[in-house]
């Protein structure tokens, strides 16, 4: 259903129908984008080190080493991440840069 949605900024109301939180509700605001990033590629590697607030560098399994650059999401929390980790990434191209959308620890 959110694939039908316009990009803007959403309020959505949750509500518990159990018995026991009879009146348990809450409201966020949700930011939606339609943008869709086309080529998207999924791939598993090391991650060696932060080279500073925009890149890191991974290896893959056969050695080989990468520098991508991060997206706003994946700044946030990239530095609670300890070098030599096992993770994997999603990320496209654009500009002949290597952008990471998502990173996930495995």
């Amino acid at each position: 259903m959110l694939s039908t949605l316009e990009s803007g900024v959403y309020s959505l109301e949750i509500w518990s129908s159990a018995r026991e939180s009879d009146g348990l509700r809450t409201e966020i605001e949700l930011a939606l984008s339609t943008d869709t990033i086309a080529n998207i590629t999924t791939a598993t590697a090391l991650l060696n080190g932060i080279i500073d607030n925009n890149s890191i560098e991974m290896q893959d399994a056969a050695g080989n080493i990468t520098v991508y650059r991060l997206s706003e999401d994946v700044k946030t929390y990239i530095e609670s991440i300890p070098e030599n980790e096992k993770v994997t990434i999603k990320y496209y191209e654009e500009n002949g840069q290597l952008i990471i959308t998502s990173i996930i620890v495995d």
